[in-house]
């Protein structure tokens, strides 16, 4: 009798979790590969660094230069990306983008000078900036707006886990076997994922925004007893330059999106330019060989990066709808946090104690990651998401200046831990920034799902 009684409350929750996911979470699996090949093969560079400076007896300044270029390259193509993720087949595009960019990885190991090397890096930083805005316009389109700060979550929990086993990697195998071996390895699992990318479905465009939309309103009927929703929008974008701009125009009249593009800028100029000499600090500061800095700077920052993305996919789908703003909050205060904790990482004497505390901060700050992405697609239209991520891309290129700025400052004073101090106040400044879209979030999100809807 007890197993019957239960057969209701499973199906419930079978009928609530197909209305999570209509499409399975198959399709989360693939994209979160695809992001994982792409944070792996980048993010090996940090490790294998005093490697590649040895071979070519390149300046401090020339890495970071290198660091800045990728995503000057990436910049350029951003917003072309966003025109092909509003119009084209998204996960068909995944599909050959990533696919060339397994092609495009064995010219980095077969590099016979830096200047072919940097050549193949940009051509590999184009193809990185072309996928990213398909990745997350699919998200939203496969998984329901409640459930959307987890699913972000899982993604970029696993984006920032493969920089750090791309260090591991990174240092490990080129440690022991070279670095053109790094490259050469990782071909093979780019093909994989991107066949598994062709095979993906193809969503309609706004489809969990419309069903939130719909949710919504049947909630609250009009005075006359009917509902207040006119039926799901056509989300389909015009072909020309001039559609584009005007979809350019109607990102940047979103004030929430705007203030949160700044405000994650100003966050990854320090973030990125931490984490990509962490590796190479701690091989000069503390006496480290290549393979045991890797594994000391990814043993810090990934389990960090992994359990603070967990724990802000938790708490953003808790707060979502009971705390105003509750994604903004959750993601802005996090980063004030964290960025006040990384200060005294910084300036820790001992490798225990640094650290120690570069773990602690990792873990806060990355309890933003998922609830500002999510705030972010939340307050776009489903059919400006392509174009919105695009320019997220553009902002956030300023974070490349980043290790540009450490390596200068490294080579004029000698010192990577005074380098990394220039770096201290825009990680304050960017979640104080990101706070200020609290205020006007909620209105925001509303009218992206009331364009879903066609209210």
């Amino acid at each position: 009798m007890a197993e019957v009684a239960a057969r209701p409350a499973r199906a419930a929750q079978r009928a609530a979790a197909d209305r999570r996911a209509p499409y399975g979470w198959w399709p989360l699996v693939v994209i979160i590969s695809v992001s994982l090949v792409d944070r792996l093969e980048s993010s090996v560079l940090g490790a294998i660094l005093p490697l590649l400076q040895a071979e070519w007896s390149f300046s401090d300044t020339a890495a970071g230069s290198l660091s800045a270029a990728i995503s000057i390259m990436g910049t350029a193509v951003a917003l072309p990306a966003g025109y092909l993720a509003d119009r084209a087949n998204r996960k068909r595009l995944l599909a050959i983008v990533v696919a060339g960019w397994s092609v495009i990885t064995l010219g980095s190991a077969l590099a016979i000078s830096f200047a072919m090397f940097y050549a193949t890096r940009l051509a590999l930083a184009a193809a990185d900036s072309i996928d990213n805005p398909s990745q997350v316009s699919l998200l939203a389109d496969y998984y329901a707006v409640q459930v959307r700060a987890k699913v972000m979550g899982w993604h970029r929990m696993v984006t920032f886990a493969g920089v750090g086993l791309g260090t591991i990697y990174g240092g490990l195998v080129g440690q022991w076997l070279g670095w053109r071996a790094v490259f050469l390895l990782i071909i093979v699992p780019g093909l994989v994922v991107a066949w598994w990318c062709h095979r993906l479905p193809e969503p309609r465009r706004g489809e969990a925004d419309a069903a939130a939309a719909a949710t919504r309103n049947a909630a609250s009927t009009a005075p006359d007893g009917g509902t207040t929703a006119s039926g799901p929008a056509v989300l389909e974008q015009p072909p020309g330059v001039r559609a584009l701009w005007e979809q350019i125009k109607v990102v940047v009249r979103i004030r929430s999106v705007v203030i949160l593009y700044t405000g994650l800028a100003t966050l990854f100029f320090a973030l990125f330019g931490i984490l990509f000499w962490l590796p190479t600090f701690y091989h000069r500061e503390f006496g480290l060989d290549v393979a045991a800095a890797a594994l000391v700077a990814a043993g810090v920052t990934t389990p960090g990066v992994v359990l603070g993305t967990w724990i802000g996919g938790w708490l953003g789908e808790r707060w979502h709808g009971t705390v105003t703003g509750g994604r903004v909050l959750a993601g802005a205060g996090s980063l004030v946090i964290g960025s006040v904790i990384g200060v005294v990482a910084l300036l820790g004497p001992t490798l225990p104690l640094q650290s120690g505390f570069l773990f602690l901060s990792a873990t806060v700050m990355s309890v933003a990651i998922p609830n500002l992405q999510a705030a972010i697609a939340d307050c776009l239209p489903a059919h400006q998401r392509g174009v919105g991520f695009s320019l997220l891309g553009i902002f956030t290129t300023f974070g490349a200046f980043g290790p540009l700025l450490v390596g200068v400052i490294s080579d004029a004073t000698g010192s990577l831990r005074v380098a990394f101090g220039g770096l201290l106040l825009p990680m304050i400044l960017g979640g104080l920034i990101s706070m200020l879209a609290r205020s006007s979030y909620e209105a925001d999100a509303e009218r992206a799902l009331d364009a879903a809807a066609g209210t």
